[in-house]
């Protein structure tokens, strides 16, 4: 009897013994094998100590462009493109005094500071992106608010990322610039800021007419307005211009807001919200190391089928969400992940290297063949040089501002282009032309 009651009490003596043992794994597990490598104040902790415990004679890895031109030096910028390349980096003087760590420098720490080599220097970073094409990107933007874009068309890389902002800041000095008020003041232009697509949302309408197995009658007989069905809301055509007889081409080369709101309305919004969605708006779209692209997709509602079909209404997206537009269409219909970062190395050892990834299949490269001759004549009339599709688009804003970009894309490249606080789509022409010719050649 005493027997069986002392294996009883040493049973649940075990049994207490085991529970404690699993639950002290669990906490070490989640302490420290989870937590350190999930949780984001832990993360910082964890890169604080290991920045103190750096050797002063430690040094930041190196980037380079996709030719092999050196951009950064153990910290220090190469002065020739100290600016083009400082929102994409994260940093805002050419020398490693005054830095603010954000951007690529920031999401790559881990490599280019803590992964030392026997020398003590972190790991070196190459970029897609060709530094000249950046420069010139930079340039074409000329102290205006807005962004270029320009993504190789078959992999997805981005060769391009110019931003830029007007407030006043002292490069040298980091208070002047983190003191900013101004609303979305710190923002890199192309991928952060979401804004109705205006007209560029128009090949997209466009797209889903050409996929219906019934396509709709593409013809259309404009007065100069158009009275939406779900809200009779009066649309006008920009200087309410009426075009008479219309199709679907010189709808395209004249963006006649009237007959795509007409035109969504006859696909309905399941048509549309399926075509929207396979070109992944109203989704989140990751670039590895750099950010994340938001978008938003309405078509619901009073008035919104018919301005979002012409590119007004709710329906919000990036410019360089717009270039994978463009990139996709280049590609037969093959959207690709965007991204900027090809390799980063540590003297011979490859510690990460990109691999392509197909995002989406956004239509039938038919559909992209019966609607390239379209663009191509609406690139034409714009005056755009070369072998180029293109669509410019004018997005007018809540707050009476307005926001103008450029879709296009040859067989090697897709592109946007986009400026803030400017009304006439056509300021973009030349910029395009310099820029395709820098591509072209």
């Amino acid at each position: 009897m005493m027997n069986s009651k002392a294996n009883k009490r040493i049973g649940i003596t075990m049994i207490i013994l085991l529970l404690a043992l699993v639950i002290l794994i669990i906490h070490f597990s989640y302490s420290f094998l989870y937590l350190p490598s999930h949780n984001a104040q832990k993360i910082r902790e964890k890169r604080m100590y290991s920045f103190q415990s750096l050797p002063k004679s430690a040094q930041e890895g190196n980037y380079y462009d996709t030719n092999g031109h050196l951009l950064m030096e153990h910290g220090k910028a190469n002065s020739s493109e100290a600016y083009s390349m400082a929102w994409l980096l994260g940093y805002y003087a050419s020398d490693n005094n005054h830095e603010y760590k954000m951007g690529l420098r920031g999401n790559l720490v881990d490599y280019s500071y803590l992964h030392l080599n026997k020398q003590k220097v972190g790991a070196s970073t190459f970029l897609t992106i060709d530094s000249n094409l950046q420069n010139l990107a930079y340039e074409l933007l000329h102290n205006q608010e807005g962004s270029i874009t320009v993504l190789d068309a078959k992999t997805g890389a981005i060769r391009a990322l110019a931003s830029h902002s007007t407030f006043d800041f002292n490069i040298n000095d980091l208070s002047t610039l983190t003191k900013q008020t101004a609303k979305n003041s710190q923002f890199t232009r192309g991928l952060f800021e979401k804004d109705p697509p205006g007209s560029t949302f128009k090949i997209i309408t466009s797209i889903s007419a050409l996929e219906q197995e019934n396509i709709p009658n593409l013809n259309f007989k404009d007065t100069g307005s158009y009275l939406s069905k779900d809200g009779g809301t009066k649309i006008v055509n920009f200087e309410n211009k009426a075009y008479g007889n219309v199709g679907l081409e010189k709808a395209l080369n004249h963006s006649i807001n009237t007959y795509f709101a007409h035109l969504g309305e006859e696909l309905g919004p399941t048509a549309l919200e399926k075509t929207a969605q396979k070109f992944l708006i109203g989704q989140d779209i990751p670039i590895p190391y750099l950010s994340t692209l938001h978008s938003k997709l309405d078509v619901q509602g009073a008035n919104e089928l018919a301005a979002t079909a012409y590119g007004q209404g709710k329906t919000q997206i990036t410019p360089v969400h717009l270039a994978l537009i463009a990139q996709s269409l280049a590609n037969k219909g093959i959207m690709k992940e965007a991204y900027i970062v090809e390799s980063i190395q540590s003297d011979q050892n490859i510690l990460y290297k990109h691999q392509e990834k197909d995002l989406s299949k956004v239509t039938e490269s038919a559909v992209i063949e019966k609607l390239n001759p379209y663009l191509r004549s609406t690139a034409k009339l714009y005056g755009l040089k070369g072998e180029v599709y293109a669509k410019t688009g004018t997005a007018e804003l809540p707050d009476k501002t307005t926001h103008i970009y450029l879709l296009a894309y040859t067989k090697d490249y897709g592109i946007c282009l986009s400026l803030n606080h400017k009304n006439q789509s056509n300021r973009l022409i030349p910029l395009a032309n310099r820029l395709l010719q820098y591509l072209q050649k």
